[in-house]
């Protein structure tokens, strides 16, 4: 590929303080067996030695490009990534993750399969720094790909795709206004695949390409209490969509037990944080929620008294995820239209 052509593929990742990780982050890039691509790295402000290492990339790959702004946290870094790419799809990467070789050879695939779609995703496995890793994939597509014929009742259960296995067609992260830059608001990459999802259908593979690290230092899906207590900015938009009556039929109620859901773990998350009731009929108004009339299921929550029978069912739910069940079912579960297999490193 020379300079003039245009890249099928802009890789955007947000970089901030990864010298120990993001030298193989760019390997993975470089060892994929579709070489259309381009890869621009917003460099936040980083104060430890990775600025370095990803130069000694742009010098040996022209495919590679660097941009350094002052630390404006990872949405403004994905944004200012995203304005200065040119190619046609976007796909997203961060700085502790990586990409297994054919990674954008399945994204191809699923643009050339499914042109009409506004997202296209991959499985992915989850790699634990305590070891052993699980591969999350959509069942019913296992090994095989599709287009997601209900993205809300699929995503109210489980997140089926996550920030590095993503691309989308920049004309229509053109179209939206891309990430949110209000660092307190958590949930900003939930909110623009929500947002992508409500206009446009979803293409999924399910292959497990991508490598999502959990739990290094410095991880930009952590959440601190204060990002967790307004995450709340994805529920929000979600909430006026379905309030403007953006949806019919099937779409409108797996839309509506979206929100249910998410606003049952969000308000579960408060009670264990001993929050008061005035503060959660303030978080909810922040959420745009209460304009819905909440179902009967959310006012009972709302007046339990006692927040550690709210906690005990917020464990029950988080154990039913976890890897020690799944490695007691012999090492695999489906659950949900998920398929969970875990590798015990």
């Amino acid at each position: 590929m020379t300079k003039s052509e245009t890249p099928l593929f802009s890789v955007v990742i947000p970089l901030y303080n990864k010298q120990d990780t993001i030298r193989d982050t760019l390997e993975s890039v470089r060892k994929q067996t579709f070489e259309e691509f381009e890869v621009v790295v917003i460099d936040d402000g980083s104060t430890d030695g990775s600025p370095e290492i990803v130069q000694d990339f742009v010098v040996s790959d022209a495919r590679f490009r660097v941009f350094r702004q002052e630390n404006a946290h990872v949405s403004a870094a994905r944004n200012h990534g995203v304005r200065r790419s040119c190619g046609h799809l976007v796909a997203f990467l961060d700085a502790d993750d990586f990409w297994k070789p054919d990674h954008l050879e399945n994204l191809k695939t699923l643009y050339q399969s499914y042109p009409e779609a506004g997202m296209y995703g991959t499985a992915y496995t989850r790699h634990y720094t305590s070891g052993g890793a699980v591969a999350m994939v959509v069942a019913q597509f296992e090994g095989a790909h599709g287009l997601i014929g209900d993205y809300f009742k699929l995503a109210q259960e489980c997140q089926f795709v996550y920030t590095s296995s993503i691309a989308v067609p920049k004309r229509v992260l053109d179209g939206i206004d891309g990430f949110s830059e209000n660092e307190k608001s958590g949930g900003e990459d939930l909110d623009v695949w929500m947002r992508v999802a409500i206009h446009h259908k979803v293409a999924y593979f399910g292959q497990s390409t991508v490598v999502y690290n959990c739990g290094v230092p410095n991880q930009l899906t952590q959440k601190t209490s204060e990002s967790r207590r307004v995450g709340v900015l994805y529920l929000k938009n979600l909430a006026e969509a379905y309030a403007a009556n953006r949806f019919v039929g099937d779409q409108a109620r797996s839309v509506k037990r979206y929100l249910d859901h998410h606003c049952f773990k969000l308000i579960g998350f408060q009670f264990r944080r001993t929050m008061s009731l005035s503060e959660i009929k303030s978080f909810l108004e922040r959420s745009g929620y209460d304009r819905l009339e909440p179902s009967p299921a959310i006012r009972m929550v709302l007046r339990l008294p006692y927040a550690r029978i709210w906690s005990f069912v917020f464990l029950v739910r988080r154990c039913l995820h976890s890897r020690q069940l799944i490695k007691l079912f012999g090492g695999a579960i489906r659950r949900n239209g998920m398929l969970y297999t875990l590798n015990i490193s």
